[in-house]
């Protein structure tokens, strides 16, 4: 072996390890190695696409709200009003769930239809998982939970597959 190779233990010991360098540093030393990614310019498509889809959220929930409120009760919309935060999670990651090609081409009637489901069952489960809750079952609010995104997602699935016949 050659005395400056890998393998040589001799010139290893005799220089440390770790060494602070002295005097001028080079000044392309201390930068970095990558190169930062480049900023996207403001899109102002999806900038409109989640404008549109928080107001069909909106306009849903509104809607859902009423309809119960003259057909159920006044108790029950405000049930459905406060269970529209959970219901917009599910539907976001019902909506996450599609491929971003599928989600791309689903129109606003069928999210509009998609958030009406989701936002129409969810009191229900709601008034289910707190009757379960009160026979003994802990878990039933988390089931909930869980059910609306699994209907949130089979929901956008049928409503991609639609879409493309």
């Amino acid at each position: 072996m050659s005395p400056g190779s890998a393998g040589s233990t001799e010139t290893r010991a005799q220089t440390p390890r770790f060494e602070l360098p002295v005097g001028e540093m080079d000044p392309k030393r201390s930068q970095p190695k990558r190169i930062a990614p480049k900023r996207r310019d403001a899109n102002p498509q999806l900038i409109q696409r989640v404008a549109l889809g928080v107001a069909t959220f909106g306009i849903s929930l509104a809607l859902v709200g009423l309809v119960y409120r003259f057909t159920v009760s006044p108790l029950f919309s405000d049930v459905a009003f406060e269970n529209g935060t959970t219901a917009a999670v599910a539907l976001l990651i019902g909506c996450f769930a599609l491929p971003t090609a599928q989600r791309l081409q689903l129109n606003l009637r069928a999210h509009l239809l998609v958030c009406l489901t989701v936002l129409a069952v969810t009191p229900w489960t709601y008034q289910l998982g707190n009757q379960l809750e009160a026979g003994g079952m802990d878990l039933s609010t988390g089931f909930n939970f869980l059910f609306e995104v699994l209907l949130a997602v089979l929901l956008y699935r049928f409503a991609g597959r639609t879409r493309r016949s």
